[in-house]
């Protein structure tokens, strides 16, 4: 290779990495997703689906104590029901968490789009 080629390898090779430094320090952590999920305007409705789910989980841990503690197979069927029904809300809650989470990152996304073509029309003169 030539000189020229090196050069610009080095060149490319440590913007990327500048790039990729940028990148990470402005995505957040998942803890800051999760904690996210609590600010703003619908804070009282992530709560009321996260202490739910905490409650669920607990009842459903319960109910498999209770099965294997169970006398008879009727009582069985009965906690092995409570339990997967406990697990299919926990699930639920969730999946509708995460989905608040991502709704998150979209608008904090968009709302970076907006600064960017503001920033570019305003150097265009528009």
């Amino acid at each position: 290779m030539s000189d020229f080629d090196d050069t610009l390898k080095h060149a490319l090779t440590d913007e990327r990495e500048q790039l990729d430094e940028l990148v990470a320090q402005s995505q957040p952590g998942l803890i800051e997703l999760l904690l996210g999920g609590f600010r703003g305007q619908s804070i009282a409705l992530n709560l009321m689906a996260v202490v739910p789910g905490l409650v669920f989980t607990v009842l459903a841990f319960l109910s498999i104590f209770w099965f294997f503690d169970a006398q008879t197979v009727r009582d069985q069927i009965m906690f092995a029901t409570i339990f997967m029904t406990c697990i299919v809300i926990v699930l639920a809650m969730k999946i509708w968490f995460w989905m608040v989470m991502n709704r998150n990152a979209t608008t904090r996304e968009i709302k970076r789009l907006e600064i960017q073509v503001a920033e570019l029309s305003r150097k265009l003169g528009g």
